[in-house]
């Protein structure tokens, strides 16, 4: 069995604590269109039925952010695999949304750079080595 890379720790951490936080950001959208705590904090309320699509989106995107977490721990191929796609897609979207909104140009700019680096990262001969596939 390979050694994960620290580096790959770190991605697989991230992927966890983001993970969670869609799950947590889940919950407290369908939590709180049915609680009066909007009342409290003087926000707007989502119509019940757009409360439920977005709660249940982010659910869903947390359900796939733990399982390509557990795949970067386990140093499984396929996560390498959707973690570079989404890595490369969210570059096209910076791109995308750099040349529509420039007031947002330094904090798009680190992203890129950021996503350039982890395609980079994953590029890199032994970070491959490591999720090369069962043979």
């Amino acid at each position: 069995m390979n050694r994960r890379p620290i580096g790959v720790t770190i991605l697989a951490s991230l992927q966890l604590i983001n993970s969670l936080s869609l799950l947590l950001q889940g919950v407290v959208v369908l939590f709180f269109k049915k609680s009066n705590l909007h009342q409290l904090l003087h926000t707007p309320v989502l119509p019940n039925n757009i409360a439920d699509y977005i709660g249940g989106f982010l659910l869903f995107c947390s359900l796939i952010s733990f399982l390509l977490a557990y795949g970067l721990f386990g140093l499984k191929f396929w996560a390498w695999l959707i973690s570079l796609i989404f890595q490369i897609l969210a570059l096209v979207a910076f791109f995308f949304v750099f040349s529509q909104v420039r007031t947002t140009a330094g904090l798009t700019v680190i992203s890129a750079v950021i996503h350039v680096v982890i395609i980079y990262y994953l590029f890199q001969p032994n970070v491959r080595r490591s999720f090369a596939p069962a043979s």
